[in-house]
């Protein structure tokens, strides 16, 4: 059984390309969660400050996930943890919109979005299908993870307060 090299995987094998696209993106939807879940301890019924910090343990789990299915696939990169962080933000537009209060909250969104949308069409044409199907699944894990935030932390929307 051969190891993996998971300094190889996380540095694309040295591709000056893809670890510039990559590694930017990711900086980009993590820089945005933060924004978003800045005023989260606010309207969290439940464990505030890890509501607000969710980005931290969240990115531990996908680089946990995206090593994982590196060695295992025999792939490189860290796209899956941008797409999943992608994932969050887009649901978490519709299900924590409190979170999404600010000019500061919203641009970052809007960038990392077109920003990962665009990198996850440049790489369902030029990369092969099992990338395309690892961001997919990785883009709904993280859709998946804003859902569970508002429910674990017991974040009310706004049209619950008025029933």
């Amino acid at each position: 059984m051969k190891l993996c090299n998971v300094g190889s995987a996380m540095s694309y094998d040295g591709d000056w390309l893809s670890i510039a696209l990559n590694y930017s993106n990711l900086l980009i939807c993590t820089i945005s969660m933060a924004l978003v879940l800045r005023n989260a301890e606010q309207v969290s019924a439940n464990y505030p400050t890890l509501a607000r910090n969710f980005y931290i343990p969240f990115i531990i789990i996908m680089v946990f996930l995206q090593i994982l299915g590196d060695c295992l696939m025999g792939d490189a990169g860290v796209s899956a943890i941008w797409a999943a962080q992608a994932g969050f933000l887009s649901v978490g537009y519709l299900v924590l919109n409190e979170h999404f209060d600010n000019f500061l909250a919203k641009a970052s969104f809007y960038v990392s979005i077109v920003c990962s949308l665009s990198l996850l069409a440049y790489f369902a044409i030029n990369d092969l299908a099992l990338t395309t199907i690892a961001h997919l699944w990785a883009f709904s894990f993280g859709g998946l993870c804003a859902s569970l935030h508002r429910r674990f932390f017991g974040i009310a929307q706004s049209y619950e307060a008025v029933l």
